[in-house]
């Protein structure tokens, strides 16, 4: 049973480490000035580039979800927390 729990927190290590491998990899495309955030528009554009264009409601409800320091903007942990929202 110790061994499960091992490679079961080993596997979830490993998912996260992709999660955030692919969330950085997409901020990075859609940061083209490097600037370290990323605005509304820039959102919904990635958003309609994967598949999911999102609405202008939904795209307020995405930011207003992803944005936690209310800065109208998604750094990256933010952006790390809330692609789920993006895609």
């Amino acid at each position: 049973a110790l061994l499960r729990a091992s490679l079961s927190q080993q596997k979830e290590a490993l998912l996260m480490k992709q999660h955030e491998s692919l969330a950085t990899q997409l901020f990075q495309k859609v940061d083209t000035d490097g600037g370290g955030n990323i605005e509304a528009e820039e959102v919904a554009a990635l958003s309609a580039r994967l598949g999911n264009p999102l609405t202008k409601t939904q795209l307020k409800e995405a930011m207003d979800e992803m944005d936690a320091d209310g800065s109208g903007e998604v750094d990256l942990q933010e952006f790390q927390v809330g692609l789920p929202y993006v895609c």
